[in-house]
């Protein structure tokens, strides 16, 4: 694993050269520059080796929520803290929906704490990216490539950016499902199903669909229980956090959360999950007005008084 680990590191050095530059040229402290990347390292070093878990695909779950969150980094900044503070002291993520291993040291100490994870904006999420490559030490059968180039197999999923009452929304579709649901973007990729899924999603915005027939691409673990347990709420209808935890056997926190990292919003329709006391969040770029206005759409306002 030292090896290994210092082969990552020569490798990416100089994506987070230019990295460290470029957050402390934002204003931030060398000191917890220097942190903020040694737990990104570490991050990539554990997903490469098998210590992070990964999806069907073989995404390490770092790589995962950088390429996930890339267009709201200050979700990407709270799923990040998620998954440190779970790093240290181990046991189920609500970030990855997913168990993790716990790390010894004091490397993942401090969530919460001022600088622990550093905002970042998208161009540097997407220098993180190209860090976060596989290694080939690691996993002789995955090669990482080489820093600053982008080839299509680096892209897993195809894209479709389709018009909506809020802005831009960008399909992703991987192996024949549907496997993301973005706020903006400018994709242009061909597909039956994803001309198929803004066809579906036009229809809803019209009213004249209820339900989405598309195929899913559920994660695993709580993730996908929870997702399947949206897609069954039927269109006009809300349930609670508590109902979930209810149903699904786990804390209403980690339901919470679960429907926070949702990534395939309005067609799994985590709009329809409100909080025991309010509306509970929303990861659209106008937060609960944007849910809000989901709820009214699908006749479901009176629930919200």
């Amino acid at each position: 694993p030292a090896r290994a680990s210092a082969k990552v590191t020569r490798q990416v050095s100089d994506q987070l050269a230019k990295l460290a530059k470029s957050l402390e040229a934002a204003g931030h402290r060398p000191e917890a520059v220097a942190a903020f990347l040694t737990r990104c390292l570490f991050s990539m070093f554990a997903e490469d080796v098998g210590l992070l878990p990964r999806d069907a695909d073989g995404q390490g779950a770092f790589a995962r929520l950088l390429r996930q969150w890339r267009d709201q980094p200050d979700t990407l900044r709270q799923m990040l803290g998620i998954l440190w503070a779970d790093m240290d002291r181990g046991g189920f993520s609500a970030a990855l929906a997913d168990q993790v291993h716990r790390f010894n040291g004091k490397l993942f100490k401090g969530a919460g704490t001022d600088g622990y994870v550093l905002p970042l904006t998208r161009a540097q999420i997407d220098d993180l990216l190209d860090a976060a490559r596989p290694c080939p030490a690691c996993d002789p059968g995955r090669k990482r490539v080489a820093p600053g180039t982008r080839p299509a197999q680096h892209r897993t999923m195809r894209e479709l950016t389709c018009p909506s009452p809020f802005g831009p929304l960008t399909i992703g579709e991987s192996d024949g499902r549907i496997a993301a649901l973005r706020w903006g973007g400018d994709a242009g990729d061909e597909s039956e199903l994803l001309d198929e899924a803004a066809r579906q999603l036009a229809d809803y915005f019209d009213g004249s669909r209820k339900a989405f027939d598309l195929p899913i691409g559920y994660r695993p673990g709580l993730q996908g229980q929870v997702m399947r347990a949206m897609v069954a709420i039927p269109f006009g209808e809300t349930r609670t956090y508590g109902d979930l935890s209810k149903a699904l056997g786990f804390p209403a926190q980690a339901i919470g959360q679960a429907c926070g990292a949702n990534p395939v919003p309005i067609i799994v329709p985590c709009h329809r999950i409100l909080g025991a006391s309010g509306l509970g969040g929303f990861s659209a770029p106008g937060g609960v007005e944007t849910k809000v206005a989901l709820l009214r759409h699908e006749g479901a306002a009176s629930l919200l008084i």
